[in-house]
């Protein structure tokens, strides 16, 4: 049933105007007709997805590592460090920091607890082309933050 509308032009005269089943009264869409069976049809299908192993969704298999970059290691870097070793889920895999000497301590304490030793840069767009590298964390100045978000999309 389509509504109709009725309005009074100019002259007085009533006029009517048909409004497609499309569309309601005020000219919003209509909501699509749908069974019951279809509704639990598309329920099953979308729960079907979502109930489906991990591994057919292309998840990373539990027995994988995150590999973990920490970006400017020297004084609140130590303690992204400190959080990631503190995860079992990950791995830190890179770290970047302009001065060598500061990078290479880090590195080493981080072997000592993790067992592996991870790849020192001092260009932070060096460690992003790194594949192993899944998750950046930096502990950079403020005015760094933004450019290293940026490169390490």
């Amino acid at each position: 049933m389509n509504p109709v509308c009725e309005f009074d032009q100019m002259e007085g005269t009533r006029a009517q105007i048909r409004v497609p089943a499309t569309v309601t009264s005020h000219g919003n869409p209509r909501m699509p007709q749908q069974s019951r069976r279809s509704f639990v049809k598309n329920s099953a299908l979308a729960s079907a997805v979502f109930a489906a192993p991990a591994s057919l969704r292309g998840a990373t298999s539990p027995n994988d590592k995150i590999g973990a970059c920490v970006v400017g290691v020297n004084g609140r870097g130590g303690s992204h460090i400190q959080a990631w070793l503190g995860d079992s889920r990950t791995e830190i895999v890179a770290i970047v920091d302009v001065d060598e000497d500061v990078g290479n301590r880090r590195c080493s304490a981080i072997e000592q607890k993790q067992g592996t030793r991870p790849q020192l840069y001092t260009d932070m767009r060096k460690a992003f082309e790194n594949d192993a590298v899944d998750i950046v964390s930096t502990a950079t100045p403020n005015h760094w933050h933004a450019l290293t978000g940026i490169w390490a999309m």
